[in-house]
């Protein structure tokens, strides 16, 4: 939390901390750094749980539910 790494993994799940700050962790390039990468390759993100979510809907040919709680 300290040094502003507001999620982390728990398997297939992200949780995250509101840091009740901005921080600059989301745009267009953060997402290429996460497009296409396996879910552990880069530090924990929303947007690497939704990349593996598109991937796996793609894979199985079935639709995909994701509850944001």
């Amino acid at each position: 939390f300290e040094k502003s790494r507001i999620y982390t993994f728990i398997g297939e799940v992200v949780v995250s901390v509101n840091p009740y700050k901005h921080l600059d962790i989301y745009g267009k390039e953060v997402i290429e750094d996460y497009r296409g990468r396996e879910l552990y390759e880069n530090p924990p993100h929303l947007y690497a749980v939704a990349d593996a979510a598109y991937k796996a809907m793609k894979r199985r040919a079935k639709d995909t539910c994701i509850v944001i709680s």
